[in-house]
């Protein structure tokens, strides 16, 4: 159990490598829209977005509230776009 919680944890640092090359990601990126999944990524880059801006008290509620209106509020959820 130990090698398969190893390998996931290797195969979530392989792929946030990915994602942080700008090529790779738009190619990512490219793809999920292709598969109407592209609001996933999104999703996935503004909480990463702010989870970079832990530090940056004033540009939190600004990004908060755009996460909440885009994503989650009037019955949203990321099983549909």
């Amino acid at each position: 159990m130990t090698s398969s919680k190893i390998n996931d944890t290797e195969l979530r640092k392989q792929f946030l490598q990915y994602l942080n090359q700008p090529e790779l990601c738009e190619q990512f990126y490219i793809y999920m829209k292709s598969e109407h999944l592209a609001y996933v990524l999104e999703f996935y880059l503004a909480c990463d977005g702010l989870r970079n801006l832990l530090d940056d008290t004033s540009k939190q509620g600004p990004i908060i509230e755009l996460i909440y209106k885009h994503y989650l509020c009037n019955g949203k959820n990321l099983s549909s776009s």
